[in-house]
């Protein structure tokens, strides 16, 4: 999808410059860096992914344990108008650390220490 954008932005008949212009407007769109919201990650780490079965609960932990959301923008996170979004690199983030033993408790074990605060 990206590369049929930047085909079409080149074909256009601008100049070099604005090529290089729009292409890196096109890297910059949230929609296109950052596609997945909470339920749609799920959803793609899950389909991903058979060992575990991730849940809103265990999503959060991992968020709320690796500090995810500590940065409005990041290659793994994005916030607009105060909805989280979440890049492919998340999602192949989370499904290889999935693999850890160990690692889904932790996250789930931290979040519950957290929310019994």
């Amino acid at each position: 999808m990206v590369g049929l954008a930047i085909d079409q932005i080149a074909q256009s008949g601008l100049s070099s410059l604005s090529v290089i212009y729009y292409s890196a407007q096109l890297f910059r769109d949230p929609d296109i860096t950052h596609p997945y919201y909470q339920g749609s990650a799920i959803e793609k780490i899950n389909s991903q992914q058979k060992n575990i079965v991730l849940t809103r609960f265990s999503f959060t932990a991992i968020i709320k344990k690796h500090n995810i959301q500590k940065s409005k923008r990041s290659d793994m996170h994005y916030t607009i108008d105060n909805r989280h979004r979440y890049s492919e690199k998340f999602i192949q983030w989370v499904i290889k650390n999935l693999e850890q033993p160990g690692w889904i408790e932790e996250s789930t074990a931290h979040y519950k220490k957290i929310i019994k605060k």
